[in-house]
C-alpha cells in the first residue's frame, strides 16, 4: 500500500526519533525497519518517509482516535491550519491508495476531522485579541513581573472567559477555564515557595546570628561604645553605618549588670551630636 505515495509539501513535520526515545501512540515514527528512525536522507528531512509514516498511522488508528491524533500533531505546530492543509493535501493525492472499507471510513473521518478542527483553529483567530487561547495567555503572562499583576491578569482573563462563553472546540483537550484555573492554581503554589524559600533564609540568618556568643563588660556601656564612635568616626577603621554598628553591639553584649543592650540605646551613643553621652576626659579610653 505505501510503496509509491505522493508527497505533500510539508512546512513543519515533528517526529519521534524512536532509536532515542520513547513515542506517545500519537506520535510520528518509522514503522519498517529499512526507514531510518530520524527520518534523515544525507542530512536531509525525508518528506516521502514523513508522509508515508503520517498514512500509515492515520490509517492505522481506529476510528475514534483519528479527531484526538490531528489535534494532537496540530498542537506541535507553530501554523497548524497550514500543516492541516497539507495532510487535506496528502490524502487527496493518494485516494487510490484507499481501496478496502476500512480504509475508505478512515478517509472520509480524517477529512470531516480536518475540516472540523481547521474551523477552530480560524475561528479562534478572529476572536477580539484571541484571548482564549492558553498559549497566547502563557506568552502574554510572561510580560508581568509580579505576582499580584500575574494573578490579576489570569482571574480577568477567566471572568471575561466566562461571561462570553465563546464555543471552543478544544477536540478533547482541557476547557479553557479549566486550563486558566490550573495556571491560577500553579502560580499561587509557585508565589507559595517563593515565600516558604523567603522565610527559610530569614530564619536561617535569625538562627545564625541568635547563635553568636553574647559577651558581659565589665565597665559602662557609654565607655564601650565610645571606643567604636572613635574607629568609626575618627579613625575610619570600620566601614559600616551607625546603626548597623548599634545593632552589631547590640547583639554581641550584654551589660555589666548582666542586661540586654538596647540598640536604640547605642544608636543614641553613636550620634555625634551626642557628644555628652559619651566619656570625656581622662576617663576616655583613647586610641592612639
Amino acid at each position: 500500500m505505501y510503496t509509491l505515495v505522493n508527497t505533500s509539501p510539508f512546512i513543519e513535520h515533528p517526529i519521534v526519533d524512536v532509536a532515542n526515545y520513547d513515542a506517545h501512540k500519537f506520535d510520528i515514527v518509522v514503522f519498517e525497519d529499512n526507514q531510518p528512525s530520524n527520518f534523515l536522507n544525507g542530512g536531509k528531512f525525508n518528506k516521502e518517509v514523513y508522509c508515508k509514516c503520517l498514512l500509515h498511522k492515520l490509517f492505522s488508528l481506529s476510528k475514534s482516535d483519528i479527531n484526538p491524533f490531528i489535534q494532537y500533531q496540530c498542537d506541535k505546530m507553530n501554523e497548524p491550519i497550514v500543516w492541516l492543509n497539507k495532510i487535506e493535501k496528502l490524502i487527496d493525492l493518494n485516494q487510490d491508495l484507499f481501496i478496502t472499507k476500512q480504509q475508505a471510513k478512515s478517509f472520509e473521518k480524517a477529512l470531516i476531522a480536518i475540516d472540523i478542527i481547521r474551523h477552530d483553529y480560524e475561528h479562534k483567530e478572529h476572536l477580539p485579541d484571541n484571548k482564549f487561547d492558553i498559549k497566547k495567555v502563557k506568552a502574554k503572562l510572561k510580560e508581568y513581573p509580579i505576582f499580584e499583576d500575574k494573578l490579576s491578569f489570569l482571574c480577568e482573563v477567566e471572568t471575561e472567559y466566562k461571561q462570553l462563553r465563546p464555543v471552543i472546540h478544544n477536540a478533547g483537550l482541557v476547557p479553557f477555564d479549566e486550563q486558566i484555573s490550573l495556571e491560577i492554581d500553579k502560580l499561587n503554589k509557585q508565589e507559595a515557595l517563593k515565600e516558604k524559600s523567603k522565610l527559610k533564609a530569614v530564619n536561617a540568618s535569625t538562627a545564625k546570628t541568635n547563635s553568636i556568643p553574647q559577651i558581659q563588660i565589665t565597665c559602662n556601656l557609654n565607655y564601650f561604645v565610645d571606643i567604636f564612635y572613635q574607629l568609626s568616626q575618627e579613625k575610619h577603621a570600620i566601614s559600616a553605618s551607625l546603626k548597623e554598628i548599634a545593632e552589631y553591639i547590640s547583639h554581641g553584649l550584654i551589660d555589666k549588670e548582666g542586661n540586654p543592650v538596647s540598640p536604640d540605646s547605642v544608636y543614641s551613643m553613636l550620634k555625634p551630636s551626642n557628644f555628652e553621652k559619651r566619656p570625656k576626659g581622662p576617663s576616655k579610653f583613647k586610641l592612639e
